[in-house]
């Protein structure tokens, strides 16, 4: 995440959207999901982005960019995309 960039575009909204592979359940992977918005907001936070400018969406395993079939796309399915 370039945390300059977000403070040069100090107006704009940041949308988060936690993802995840498909080994858990789906409840599961979006309460993973939203773990890892809040801990990506948190790295903002901490160097300096302004906390109100987050939105935070948990798509859990519902958005793949790739498959999910070998570890290789389950670890590219393990995101947040910002």
């Amino acid at each position: 995440v370039n945390v300059n960039a977000a403070n040069q575009y100090s107006q704009d909204q940041i949308k988060l959207l936690g993802n995840a592979d498909t080994d858990a359940t789906p409840q599961y992977n979006v309460g993973l999901s939203e773990r890892r918005v809040q801990y990506v907001a948190q790295y903002l936070v901490n160097n300096g982005v302004s906390a109100d400018r987050f939105i935070g969406i948990a798509n859990g395993d519902t958005k793949p960019v790739a498959t999910n079939s070998t570890a290789a796309g389950k670890a590219e399915n393990r995101r947040v995309d910002v």
